[in-house]
């Protein structure tokens, strides 16, 4: 089945009877299904219950508490609301972007589950921001988990485990109807109590600025010289060094037409850079690159404020997420073309390898003064002309890409794996490369008790 058509949400006959498929199509057809002809449709909750389908039980007992404690709570529950026709991944990330809480039902199942996951990462980069508009409050129910990944232990985790589970969660509800009507108590103040702000964004820069600096500190910054200075490394010459023609298809580029000359800057380095590599610069239709996408090594995307405005454009941002998430090699190379606005969240939670908008491109222009070696000059097409610093940014990037199809690459978290970033992972990353030694958080010491 294509990806495309994966995304969609649908009732599956092989489980349940055709006359219960059709009676759940004609509720589906009898309701308000929020319309997708906006790429951002409004989605408005109180509350989002994120869980593992293998805890269906468990959530749906919150939600019960919580709609019996105030009927007009509007609540989030996948089986609800998912309609069959929509898109589900995208409905997902808009709805946790309009809700007011995100409740995660943390369990080992969870932990496994990369959509899960995902929710929980996007609920606790907006959660981390100054001025937040989302709480992340998470409910930890599994007694055999003894520990938990690095990502979990950036926020309290409720206390649900065994026995404590029912007061757990009812304790919870209430503290949730009660701040919804201002009403301040004591588990209130300890589940809405502030954290560290951190703005994913920030976080990403300072980990891009920090894999740069590795190879090329400030020494190899020289002023009137080339850079990079070691731009022969840049180039792909020795088919030996390639991994198996078996282990390449195309490389597909996906961008706004508003921004094309980013593109079809970048299909010129790789040109130059790795003539060998198949990269497909443009569809000839919507049908074709549908086809590409479903069969690309590499989708390729230049996110922009154009990007995210297009159709289009998040159709094949969708696709490639999808893809990603279970491909055995990631799929998905994202490169960030100027500041994006603050909605759709999920696009700032994507890691972006290379952004023209990072402050380092324009500091070595500006400030270090470097030159940008002749030939890629020459490659800067004059009806597309491009700055400096976004020239270098996208040189970068094509060596990052370049380095992907190399045999010395080194191994990718196996599938399936979360496309949406945690902000406490990339700080560890960032920390790790500033050789600054990660403190072992132990569980015991995160969990909060609430009564």
């Amino acid at each position: 089945m294509p990806t495309y058509m994966g995304l969609v949400q649908y009732i599956d006959c092989l489980r349940v009877k055709i006359s219960h498929a059709c009676e759940q199509l004609a509720l589906t057809l009898n309701v308000d299904v929020h319309a997708e002809i906006h790429e951002h449709p409004t989605l408005e909750y109180d509350v989002f219950i994120s869980y593992c389908h293998r805890n269906t039980e468990q959530a749906a007992q919150l939600r019960e508490i919580l709609t019996k404690l105030d009927q007009n709570l509007k609540v989030f529950f996948d089986t609800q609301e998912l309609k069959t026709g929509t898109t589900w991944q995208q409905t997902l990330y808009h709805a946790i972007d309009g809700s007011t809480m995100l409740v995660a039902m943390v369990t080992k199942d969870y932990l496994k589950s990369p959509v899960c996951r995902e929710e929980f990462n996007l609920a606790l980069a907006k959660h981390s921001q100054k001025n937040r508009d989302l709480t992340l409050i998470p409910i930890f129910l599994d007694e055999d988990v003894q520990d938990i990944p690095l990502e979990f232990k950036q926020i309290k985790l409720v206390n649900a485990v065994g026995k404590s589970f029912k007061s757990a969660i009812e304790s919870t509800a209430d503290a949730i109807v009660s701040y919804f009507n201002k009403e301040s108590t004591k588990n209130t103040k300890e589940i809405f109590a502030k954290s560290s702000e951190k703005n994913i964004d920030i976080v990403q820069e300072d980990l891009r600025a920090f894999q740069l600096s590795k190879p090329y500190p400030d020494k190899s910054r020289k002023p009137y010289t080339d850079f990079p200075p070691d731009l022969d490394s840049f180039f792909l010459r020795d088919s030996k060094r390639l991994k198996p023609a078996n282990e390449i298809n195309n490389i597909v580029l996906s961008f706004s037409s508003n921004d094309k000359k980013y593109a079809k800057f970048f299909y010129g380095l790789m040109k130059y850079f790795a003539p060998s590599l198949p990269v497909v610069e443009e569809a000839a239709s919507a049908q074709e690159m549908r086809h590409l996408l479903d069969n690309a090594t590499k989708i390729v995307t230049f996110v922009s404020p154009n990007y995210i405005e297009s159709h289009d454009c998040i159709e094949d941002f969708n696709i490639a997420l999808c893809r990603h998430r279970t491909e055995k090699n990631p799929v998905i190379f994202p490169i960030q073309i100027h500041s994006l606005p603050k909605k759709p969240s999920y696009f700032h939670t994507v890691y972006y390898h290379v952004s023209t908008a990072d402050a380092v491109w324009s500091s070595l222009i500006m400030q270090s003064r470097v030159v940008i070696n002749v030939a890629i000059q020459e490659l800067n097409d004059i009806e597309y002309s491009l700055s400096e610093p976004d020239i270098l940014a996208l040189s970068f990037a094509a060596r990052n890409l370049i380095d992907c199809f190399r045999k010395e690459d080194g191994d990718c978290t196996p599938p399936p794996r979360p496309v949406l970033s945690n902000i406490g992972r990339l700080v560890a990353d960032t920390n790790s490369l500033k050789e600054v030694e990660e403190v072992d958080i132990k569980l015991s010491k995160i969990f909060l008790g609430v009564k």
